[in-house]
């Protein structure tokens, strides 16, 4: 078991055992190893809500904690890799200003609109937190986080969904299956405005990524500078963000970010409140963050949070539900921004090429009624093929 520095001192934290020290007034912490979940003892977690005592390690202080060396024989022929490589979380107490947490509150903050596609992150399906129309019908699991529902004709939907969580996307999606061609989110389009207005905030979490895992920040930023700069937030290291407001999201690892960069995290928050934890439980390490904090952090490790409590009484004498009373009114207000480049991105082509990509799309648009005009029609031609096919095949019997 390697000694990462002199003044490390071997500590358990109640399962978990690490070596612990003080560098440039930080606190480092490496895990040794024991105590790290199996696969075994995760799978039971990952799409659940997390509870205070899937942690044992809790910052509330500047503190890098580091995944657990490899001490095998083979490690003796390998060359030593630096120590980011093996970072799981950079965390840094009030070094973004009040005015810029300011800046994200009164611009972000209507970015988190009501989502049912957020999957495993959401949670188990519950029918109390699911759309309208799906709660009339009849739900057919799709696992324990998804569902699709019954049309009122009987017919099963294509939609699948999620519980709701108040989460919503800015800055620019990768081209897909369906939308062939690099966009703005929904919300940016109508709110171009608001997101340049807090450029400066921005800007300032890409320092920080910069400054504390400047290896990771220099590998995305040699993949943000493989497509025009037209699709980054800023002349950051990002492309996209997810704002996230009064939701506690379930155990998931987020897909489709860019393999060897970092995820970044801020919150803003009005009011008290208790809880709201951000980790990792295989590793069983989190982080208290808070507004002005800094969190950064391996998005590809499962992650998730524990509940947020008003610290004031609920109104009816009885007990907060984290999932759908509206906190805003009667105990806290809080928005977390998780700052990440879209991997798919290096599919993007010049914004003259998007933009007709786009147009050939929109000029073969057909609204739900008149796909579904479309549809009828395809029907009843296939119909008259068939009946024609009869009419032909009972002719030729008849014959013989």
């Amino acid at each position: 078991m390697s000694k990462p520095s002199p003044e490390a001192k071997l500590k358990m934290y109640n399962r978990m055992e690490a070596w612990e020290w003080v560098e440039d007034g930080v606190l480092k912490i490496q895990l040794t190893g024991k105590g790290v979940l199996a696969d075994y003892e995760l799978s039971p977690v990952k799409g659940q809500f997390l509870e205070e005592e899937h942690f044992d390690i809790v910052a509330t202080e500047d503190c890098d904690v580091y995944l657990p060396t490899e001490d095998d024989l083979l490690s003796m022929f390998q060359s030593e890799e630096p120590p980011e490589e093996r970072l799981l979380m950079s965390f840094r107490k009030g070094v973004v200003s009040p005015e810029l947490s300011d800046l994200c509150w009164d611009n972000l903050k209507t970015c988190a609109a009501a989502a049912d596609n957020r999957g495993l992150a959401a949670g188990p399906i519950d029918t109390r937190y699911i759309r309208s129309n799906a709660q009339k019908g009849n739900l057919v699991p799709m696992g324990t986080n998804r569902a699709k529902y019954t049309l009122p004709d009987g017919s099963l939907g294509k939609t699948t969904i999620a519980n709701k969580a108040r989460s919503g996307i800015a800055g620019w999606f990768d081209p897909s299956p369906r939308f062939r061609f690099v966009r703005r989110s929904s919300w940016t389009k109508l709110n171009l405005d608001k997101l340049e207005a807090a450029a400066p905030f921005l800007r300032r979490i890409g320092e920080l990524y910069r400054e504390l895992a400047p290896l990771h920040w220099a590998r995305q930023r040699e993949f943000v500078e493989t497509f025009d700069s037209t699709f980054r937030l800023s002349d950051t290291v990002y492309t996209t963000l997810t704002v996230n407001r009064n939701w506690q999201a379930a155990v998931h690892q987020d897909k489709g970010d860019f393999p060897r960069g970092f995820g970044s995290i801020a919150v803003v928050e009005r009011r008290p409140y208790t809880g709201g934890w951000t980790g990792f439980p295989r590793y069983r390490v989190a982080a208290d963050i808070r507004t002005g904090d800094f969190f950064g952090f391996n998005i590809h490790k499962f992650h998730g949070m524990t509940a947020m409590k008003p610290t004031t009484p609920h109104p009816d004498g009885g007990e907060w539900d984290h999932h759908i009373d509206p906190f805003g009114e009667h105990g806290f207000d809080r928005l977390s921004v998780v700052f990440y480049a879209r991997s798919g991105m290096a599919k993007a082509r010049s914004p003259e090429a998007e933009r007709e990509a786009y147009e050939a799309w929109r000029d073969g648009f057909k609204t739900s009624k008149e796909q579904a005009g479309a549809n009828a029609e395809k029907r009843q031609a296939e119909l008259e093929f068939n009946e024609r096919e009869l009419e032909e095949l009972t002719s030729l019997l008849a014959g013989n």
